[in-house]
């Protein structure tokens, strides 16, 4: 969840009217954007050696699920299609949160919002 605040510093408020104007959203499963891309790689570049895959995601959910379903599609890839089950790490996750779908509630630790 993302709390709004008002910003009333006029150079954040013209750094944002300078974003909305050049690209307002890079939706990242439909098509990409130049400059998507080009962040991309300049985040690659700062990663370790051999972590050089960027994938955007909109949120905590959207990133678990996301992650799930690239680690069945490697798995399907290499002929080990029947490796469905994911461990979910509790230390990793007690104090973190990976968002409310059904794939972050059921690798994370915490309890359902609904218990």
């Amino acid at each position: 969840m993302v709390l709004q605040r008002r910003a009333r510093r006029r150079e954040i408020a013209d750094a944002v009217a300078r974003q909305l104007n050049t690209m307002e959203f890079a939706p990242t499963f439909q098509m990409g954007h130049p400059l998507a891309f080009e962040l991309a790689s300049r985040l690659a570049k700062l990663a370790p050696p051999g972590m050089d895959r960027v994938f955007f995601t909109n949120s905590g959910s959207e990133s678990v699920d996301t992650a799930l379903k690239i680690a069945l599609a490697y798995h399907r890839a290499r002929g080990a299609g029947q490796r469905t089950r994911f461990i979910g790490a509790r230390r990793a996750t007690r104090r973190g949160f990976g968002g409310t779908s059904v794939g972050a509630w059921s690798t994370t630790a915490r309890r359902s919002p609904r218990r």
